[in-house]
């Protein structure tokens, strides 16, 4: 399977560590110059919903920057998505809405990077 770069950096991300939402953007902005800056937001949730809807990532919720993180269903996360405040660092207190990779999606970024 070949993986875009931008779903390259987004599950190398989220396989080490938890990935706000807002951070996927600056990824983006961080390390595929192929996307231009107007583009960015668009192409990070376009991306993330379609690693979500693949079964690479799943999105989780925090209750602010050091609580208890529960996974979202699918119908929760799409949700989750498409609410353009999540994609903005959120303010204390706030909850955060996260990106992991799943057991799928860290074994096909192993695989691409093979």
């Amino acid at each position: 399977m070949t993986l875009t770069s931008v779903e390259r950096r987004i599950l190398w991300s989220t396989v080490e560590d938890f990935v706000g939402l807002w951070e996927v953007v600056h990824l983006i902005a961080g390390g595929c110059p192929d996307v231009a800056d107007e583009d960015r937001g668009r192409v990070a949730r376009t991306t993330v919903e379609s690693l979500l809807t693949r079964g690479w990532i799943q999105i989780w919720r925090r209750d602010g920057a050091w609580g208890q993180s529960e996974p979202l269903s699918s119908d929760a996360a799409i949700a989750a998505l498409v609410d353009a405040a999540h994609w903005s660092a959120p303010g204390d207190g706030a909850p955060n809405f996260l990106a992991a990779s799943t057991r799928a999606g860290q074994a096909l970024f192993v695989a691409a990077a093979e």
